[in-house]
């Protein structure tokens, strides 16, 4: 059976089968994640929220195939399964989080995961670090307990918690730390109280923690079906989540019964731990007393997998071991972004400056690079420069004309009053310079500001870039490299001014350093960054690099493929080269030409070749999306900041383009 995959005008990939039915990659969909999810059928349902308890990636995998609608990752299911141990508080942050952050990627847009964390695994700093880890995660709730740090299962008896003042220091640090980072996962507050002090000050507990912020409450261990019943009562309209645990310390309450009480949110902690224990446990006694496990007729290997695992993954055996792909491409791949930075675009035509296409015709700048392929425009944009070049009002005006072209807009935020490079990141006048969290709020209110200004003016923007090459850090001195945790803050608090601003759709969140082509700077950032914490992984979506090949001889473009290449598959972002350009003339350069890029001349053809071979190493990289050229047309600086005297497409002399405009047409 042959199957043909063509590629349509629109960007979707469309698979024949053979069967008749035609695969479209179109399908649309708006992703919701985990906590969002579980917030909207706590607030805008009246459904009780029933989660089967999983431990590992089958348990979740049958969850989701019996459409579960929620998910509990059981702390008895998961130290049982890592560890082989009982409930007694060995399982710590590590086991909780590697085990949450596996099943959640299972299917990342799935049923929402609600997770144990236990206590938290010790004081302030712990609890924040879990929370942390856990919206990392992906996790959509947790609950926090107030036992000791040896703490046991919750239906064991001799259980000891720690005072109403410390669990509520738990409480009010998960609360802290997820607006902190901007998180809507559900806090749930659970107290294991009632054991050692009664039922009514497990009801003081929880409305304190009520009244601190938690979303939902759990009073671990009912001894009575009425004593549920009542403290639903006593906190309504607060919701409660239960936990049924049968032969455990409590009651069999149903789902119906659940439902009917007024609780909310049900899980099932041993649902999968105790049927797997008596189902493995036969088969091995099976295996010693009959010599065989006596597995039913017809649940062979294959019906095992595609009765467990999704659909896609078993069609996907008989794709890959089709003999025969045919590849029909109904139009030529192409990159994304074909882009260049026009950001001086006003100020030239106050210098009276104007543009004429390659056969010499007077036309605006956008048309001659819109009529040769360019659809992607780049704009920097400063805070309070002395002039008002590249201010707000500046880039509203030159973005209302770029998106008349048909032209798409990424935002370049310099995060300055004037120029913000690599050697250059100065905080912009009224900024503060002495306190990071005052500077990190200022920042969340700018990203946030401009964003609706663009949404009041009915701009859309595709790209926003936090900073500009901002390797060594951005808004000098305090997100220097001297912190990068302050680095991180200010990257997650800028991000998130984006994300909650009104504009619609959201444009892509763009981390942009220079020089692409070297790895090690590239990963030391990312990966310094990263672990720093307050910055998430889900706060950005794009992977900008400068690619200059005349600012240092080791600037190859194979060692620039090979980075990309690297990117994209350690961070799974998409790629772009936000800012390159080739000479024209370069009579006396200051560094030594890459060796892979000398036979490449100084030339309207050079610029050609270089453009060329460039778009191949974006479109060969996994996620490559685009490059835009800088400044192509900043007739009066043609050296743009290099020692190579003239990188315009256009000659200044004439203001008329040169060929090496078309190049875009061919990306």
């Amino acid at each position: 059976m042959a199957i043909t995959i063509t590629l349509g005008p629109n960007g979707h990939y469309h698979v024949n089968d053979g069967s008749g039915y035609e695969h479209d990659t179109s399908a649309n969909f708006l992703p919701v994640s985990g906590s969002t999810k579980l917030r909207r059928m706590l607030h805008e349902t009246n459904e009780l929220i029933v989660c089967p308890g999983v431990y590992d990636g089958l348990s979740a995998r049958v969850a989701m195939q019996l459409d579960f609608k929620a998910m509990y990752m059981t702390g008895a299911g998961t130290t049982a399964s890592r560890l082989g141990m009982a409930d007694l508080g060995l399982a710590q942050l590590h086991d909780m989080k590697t085990n949450a952050e596996m099943i959640v990627g299972l299917d990342p847009y799935g049923p929402p995961l609600i997770a144990d964390m236990d206590t938290g695994y010790g004081g302030p700093l712990m609890v924040a670090k879990s929370v942390q880890q856990y919206i990392q995660a992906g996790v959509a709730g947790f609950h926090i307990e107030d036992q000791v740090l040896s703490k046991r299962c919750g239906h064991l008896a001799g259980k000891k918690v720690v005072s109403k003042d410390e669990y509520l220091m738990r409480i009010r640090t998960a609360k802290l730390t997820k607006d902190r980072l901007h998180s809507d996962i559900v806090l749930i507050a659970r107290t294991d109280a009632l054991q050692q002090h009664g039922y009514e000050e497990c009801i003081d507990r929880l409305k304190a923690a009520r009244d601190l912020g938690a979303d939902v409450g759990l009073l671990e261990g009912f001894t009575s079906a009425e004593q549920a019943r009542q403290a639903v009562q006593d906190l309504a309209p607060w919701p409660l989540l239960l936990n049924m645990v049968e032969n455990g310390a409590g009651p069999v309450i149903t789902t119906h019964e659940a439902k009917e009480m007024g609780f909310r949110i049900m899980i099932f902690s041993f649902a999968s731990l105790a049927p797997a224990y008596l189902g493995i446990r036969s088969a091995f006694e099976r295996i010693k007393t009959e010599g065989i496990v006596g597995t039913p007729e017809g649940l062979g290997p294959r019906k095992l997998f595609e009765s467990s695992f999704p659909e896609t993954t078993m069609k996907l055996v008989d794709f890959i071991s089709v003999p025969l792909v045919t590849l029909t491409p109904l139009v030529s791949a192409a990159l994304q972004y074909r882009g260049a930075d026009i950001s001086s675009l006003l100020v030239e035509e106050d210098s009276n400056i104007s543009y004429k296409s390659v056969d010499g015709q007077s036309e605006s700048l956008e048309t001659i690079l819109a009529d040769n392929g360019v659809n992607a425009i780049r704009q920097r944009l400063w805070v309070n420069p002395a002039d008002g070049s590249y201010d707000l009002d500046y880039n509203l005006e030159l973005a209302k004309r770029m998106v008349a072209a048909d032209m798409v807009i990424y935002l370049d935020l310099h995060l300055s009053d004037t120029w913000a490079d690599p050697g250059d990141q100065t905080t912009p006048s009224g900024w503060s310079t002495t306190d990071i969290d005052t500077l990190t709020w200022q920042l969340y209110n700018y990203t946030l500001d401009v964003c609706n200004s663009f949404a009041s003016e009915s701009i859309p923007l595709e790209i926003v870039s936090i900073g500009n090459e901002i390797t060594a850090g951005l808004l000098w001195p305090l997100g220097s490299t001297d912190s990068y945790y302050n680095i991180a803050s200010l990257l997650h608090s800028a991000a998130w001014g984006i994300r909650d601003s009104d504009i619609s759709p959201q444009p892509q969140i763009m981390i942009h350093l220079d020089n692409g082509w070297d790895w090690d700077t590239q990963s030391y950032f990312y990966e310094t960054v990263l672990g720093e914490g307050p910055l998430l992984t889900t706060d950005f979506d794009l992977m900008g690099v400068s690619y200059y090949p005349f600012y240092s001889s080791s600037a190859t473009l194979a060692s620039l493929e090979s980075s990309l290449a690297n990117m994209a598959s350690t961070y799974s972002k998409g790629i772009v080269v936000a800012e390159t350009n080739w000479p024209y003339s370069c009579p006396d350069p200051e560094f030594s030409f890459p060796s892979d890029l000398t036979s490449i001349p100084f030339s309207a053809d050079g610029q050609t070749t270089f453009l060329t071979d460039l778009a191949k190493v974006v479109a060969g990289t996994s996620n490559g999306l685009g490059l835009f050229y800088w400044e192509p047309a900043w007739i009066g600086n043609g050296n743009l900041g290099s020692s190579c005297s003239d990188n315009l497409l256009v000659d200044s002399s004439t203001d008329v383009f040169r060929s090496s405009v078309e190049v875009f047409s061919g990306f």
